[in-house]
């Protein structure tokens, strides 16, 4: 991409519209691009890439200033994209920048990600992404990040990335402190893993909220850099999903074995 006009972004999250995330998301580019925010009214941690079939209630809502046009969406995050893409604005944005989750996206947490969810959405539908995590849960200690999101969005804005791609972009976990650099590196392998504990007063009910489970990560990936102070910015392909050395092990003798059973007396009229 390359804009002589002035950008026009999307802004969702999956931590809800009156998130400290989006809000600081909003602060490090307002400046310099127009934005719309269209986010859920409520926290959608979790949610992947899910999107509702039925009904969605979109209400206008204020912000924090007067000229940013905001909606709150019943809905997912992709959810939002689409509610913007296909009902609220009349052309389509340049970009789609979902965040700041509060909590990292790193290793493998992409794969059920509201936050990225958003973003894969546009993507899909050719229209550029970035997504923003922070690897701190005190919303106090999130203004930190808006002055680091201008100089990752003006680069990106500028280049042309391949259908399918998009960036995954994680802050570590003490921005109030000396900040080493950025690394483009791949996603590592630690992980959210569930840890159910049950509600006292309630038969079969549990919280599933997750604990970070950390892998022996090896040296160069996001995780990795997190641990030592660095931003980590990770591209992302989600338009190729078949696994070609699969197909072309399994293509011949799976199809022959099914061929096979086609033969046998259950199959026959």
């Amino acid at each position: 991409m390359n804009f002589s006009k002035k950008l026009h972004v999307l802004l969702t999250n999956d931590d809800g519209i009156e998130s400290a995330g989006l809000r600081y998301l909003w602060e490090g580019l307002k400046d310099n691009v127009d934005i719309t925010v269209i986010a859920p009214d409520k926290e959608r941690s979790g949610s992947g890439a899910a999107a509702t079939l039925d009904r969605i209630v979109i209400t206008p809502t204020s912000w924090y200033d007067t000229t940013t046009k905001a909606y709150k969406v019943s809905g997912t995050p992709v959810d939002c994209v689409r509610a913007g893409l296909s009902i609220l604005l009349p052309t389509p944005p340049d970009m789609i920048l979902s965040g700041i989750n509060h909590g990292t996206n790193s290793g493998r947490t992409i794969v059920f990600s509201g936050t990225i969810g958003g973003v894969i959405e546009g993507v899909l539908r050719n229209i550029p992404g970035i997504a923003f995590s922070y690897w701190n849960y005190d919303t106090s200690d999130f203004g930190h990040t808006a002055k680091y999101i201008w100089p990752i969005v003006d680069y990106l804005s500028k280049q042309t990335m391949p259908h399918g791609s998009f960036y995954n972009v994680n802050f570590p976990k003490h921005l109030d402190q000396e900040i080493k650099g950025l690394k483009v590196v791949p996603h590592g392998f630690s992980n959210w893993i569930e840890q159910p504990e049950p509600f006292p007063s309630e038969e079969g009910h549990y919280s599933m909220r997750g604990v970070w489970v950390d892998h022996n990560e090896p040296e160069g990936t996001d995780v990795h850099y997190l641990k030592q102070g660095y931003v980590t910015a990770s591209p992302i392909h989600i338009a190729q999903l078949t696994d070609f050395a699969v197909l072309d092990n399994h293509k011949e003798p799976f199809e022959r074995s099914f061929q096979e059973h086609l033969k046998t007396p259950l199959f026959m009229h």
